[in-house]
């Protein structure tokens, strides 16, 4: 098994519950670390790797049709594109919202699953 980890990844979605948060979309950030099968290491073939481009434009796009209350069911809605990518074994996204509290750099939410 190898890992494959992505740092703060830019995503604009519509996400919170006061009227504020509901006017235009925001940014959000997403951490990745995915377990996938090592088969590309032997291979060099992008067939036998997770494609992490399409993978980041899939979140892309998930989150900008979205329109979530809240954060967690956002980290739910990605979590579910990340475990469809075949190769992924188990998965662990990071969401962060900056400016959610005040005097708080961001809020995060972790989610994991497992296949």
């Amino acid at each position: 098994m190898g890992l494959i980890r992505i740092r703060r990844l830019q995503l604009e979605t519509l996400v919170g519950v006061h009227p504020h948060e509901r006017q235009a979309p925001q940014f959000v950030f997403v951490d990745l670390e995915l377990e996938v099968d090592d088969a590309a290491c032997q291979s060099d073939d992008l067939g036998d790797a997770v494609d992490y481009e399409a993978l980041a434009n899939t979140l892309r796009a998930t989150a900008a049709a979205s329109a979530c209350l809240l954060i967690e069911r956002l980290a739910g809605l990605l979590l579910a594109d990340v475990m469809a990518v075949s190769g992924v074994r188990r998965a662990t996204l990071v969401l962060a919202k900056p400016g959610a509290l005040p005097l708080a750099e961001q809020v995060e939410f972790e989610l994991s699953a497992r296949r």
